[in-house]
């Protein structure tokens, strides 16, 4: 580091927050981050080295609470400049509005928030030390290895140090960072791999989404948003006792579902889609992603990939494939869909905006933080089918990943249960798709499927 570079504490009791904030400030500025997993350890730190030039810290953890440091630095060093990263509300703590050099950001944040705030307590320690904290980004930005393994799916190429002017590339410009490679590196006594700066936005858009998705999620917690939105529970449980499923998965769906609304509700550019949710139209549109959400939940279930994970990541792409229809769009969906099948869709506008309609809601999934990374994929490709004859790609079922086959299968269903007025039957369902599915990995999710409508039809 530079003889000007910044020393900071960052303290967090998630491994993910705290690798977060580690690689947004060191992207943006030379700095050196120490990092602390309770306020207890940051004190302890900081009593042995009280070099830091600034602290940015969570506000509730369990060994020992954020206030506690500010408190702290109150009594010894009232000048410390003091990030707080918390969900809590400020008005518990009156030294959180009081304190000159502090400044709070709501969790879940993005980079830019973080960024601006450091840089705003920089500029007050910089004036106070004659400005001896200096702002500068390297060519090259560190990434640590545990870091690349949490991200896995590496987006751009990443170097190896030799030293301060040499840097040699070591993957390509994609790669999986797998426990292989992880280990590789370790055993040559590696702890940084580095990316190209000009690289540093696209290389953190899949460990943003991650992070800050699983922090938001983590914030809307099941009670909170429990009966934010008026669920047509009888439906879901009607199609639910069709198929033989467990009342627990019914209640997983739901939470998910509730959850998922309660974070869309905290976003005003996403307010329509919320409005959709608010007056429920039997069997409409609200109807058709609740019971998409439920269908894909159990499948992933029963195909062995029914993981939290997966199941927040469908539960969002049911709740937002349609989601930049119109209402009279979405009610004609099937007969412009017969358009776009007979390429008759270019001359016809709801046709052309049905056709688009999966690249423009992935596309905002795909922007929004707080959406988990792979939604994108799953909505993008929710109209393809087995043959290659789907839009708006045209891909074979070989070219689709399974969460991406599931949500269509589901969707499929559930559609079909809508048309049924919330009774298909094996029979009908069977002779309607029977065709569509003959290719892996359809085939095996389809007939997940059958297999559960087939062995409630017997008992």
């Amino acid at each position: 580091m530079g003889q000007n570079s910044l020393k900071i504490l960052v303290v967090d009791d998630s491994e993910e927050i705290r690798e977060l904030v580690t690689f947004f400030l060191q992207a943006n500025m030379e700095c050196e981050i120490v990092t602390a997993n309770s306020s207890r350890k940051a004190l302890e730190i900081f009593k042995k080295d009280p070099t830091f030039n600034l602290i940015v810290s969570d506000l509730h953890m369990p060994d020992g609470h954020g206030i506690d440091l500010v408190r702290y630095f109150d009594k010894n060093d009232s000048q410390m400049p003091i990030v707080i990263l918390s969900g809590e509300a400020t008005n518990k703590f009156p030294e959180l509005k009081t304190r000159k050099h502090l400044t709070w950001i709501a969790k879940p944040f993005s980079d830019d928030e973080l960024i601006a705030a450091v840089q705003s307590q920089i500029g007050d320690y910089a004036a106070a030390n004659k400005g001896t904290a200096q702002i500068e980004m390297g060519a090259y930005i560190p990434v640590k290895l545990d870091l690349l393994r949490m991200i896995r799916k590496v987006q751009t190429p990443l170097f190896i140090k030799i030293n301060n002017s040499k840097f040699i590339k070591m993957t390509p410009e994609e790669s999986i960072f797998n426990q292989d490679q992880y280990q590789k590196f370790k055993h040559k006594g590696v702890e940084y791999l580095y990316i190209e700066s000009f690289q540093t936005e696209k290389f953190i858009c899949e460990f943003r989404k991650n992070t800050l998705s699983q922090e938001a999620w983590k914030q809307a917690s099941a009670n909170e948003a429990q009966g934010f939105i008026n669920l047509n529970i009888d439906l879901m449980r009607n199609i639910s006792n069709q198929l033989g499923w467990r009342e627990e998965l019914l209640k997983l769906a739901q939470e998910n579902i509730q959850r998922v609304l309660h974070l869309v509700s905290q976003e005003k550019q996403l307010n329509l889609l919320v409005q959709k949710f608010l007056h429920i139209e039997k069997f409409g549109f609200a109807d058709h992603c609740t019971l998409s959400a439920l269908v894909a939940t159990a499948l992933a279930e029963k195909l062995g990939v029914g993981t939290p994970e997966n199941f927040r990541l469908l539960t969002f792409a049911a709740l937002f494939h349609d989601m930049t229809l119109s209402d009279e769009q979405y009610d004609n969906k099937s007969k412009f869909i017969k358009n776009i099948r007979r390429g008759e869709h270019l001359h016809l506008k709801d046709a052309k905006e049905v056709f688009a309609h999966s690249a423009k809601a992935a596309a905002m999934v795909k922007n929004w933080d707080f959406c988990p990374s792979g939604v994108d994929i799953v909505i993008m490709n929710h109209h393809e089918l087995a043959d290659g004859t789907g839009f708006p790609m045209g891909r074979q079922a070989e070219q689709l990943d399974l969460l991406s086959v599931i949500f269509i299968v589901a969707e499929e269903f559930a559609q079909f249960g809508i048309d049924a007025s919330g009774m298909p039957t094996v029979e009908r369902y069977i002779h309607a798709t029977k065709d569509k599915h003959g290719k892996n990995p359809f085939k095996e999710v389809y007939k997940i499927l059958i297999d559960s409508v087939a062995k409630k039809m017997v008992a």
